[in-house]
């Protein structure tokens, strides 16, 4: 995860120099990051629930739907950070879109489990 954050605040700057955007779309590191955040949260809390593997990959894919909905739609706080216009709102406006997601897949596991 570390080694993800490093790399989003290394290249997202060189990418935006270079191809004049702010955040641009070619470029994709920072849902990488987001995506991972939700997943791992998601595996990391429900793994102590003893599911069987297949509900926890499940839910997993679950995270990703809620990741790409938070992300699209933009709702708040991920507004906030992707108005920022700098370097950290290109990239906390999918970590936030990731924790959400995490913490809703959570909840909807729990309404199941």
């Amino acid at each position: 995860m570390i080694l993800l954050f490093v790399a989003n605040y290394l290249s997202i700057p060189v990418a935006v120099e270079k191809l004049k955007k702010h955040d641009p779309s070619q470029v994709v590191i920072d849902e990488v990051l987001g995506q991972f955040m939700a997943s791992f949260l998601v595996f990391i809390i429900l793994s102590k629930e003893a599911l069987p593997a297949e509900n926890l990959y499940a839910f997993v894919i679950l995270s990703f739907l809620f990741f790409r909905f938070f992300d699209i739609s933009k709702i708040f706080p991920v507004s906030y950070f992707d108005n920022l216009k700098s370097i950290h709102g290109v990239v906390l406006d999918d970590v936030v879109a990731g924790v959400m997601a995490a913490f809703s897949t959570i909840a909807v596991s729990k309404l199941f489990l």
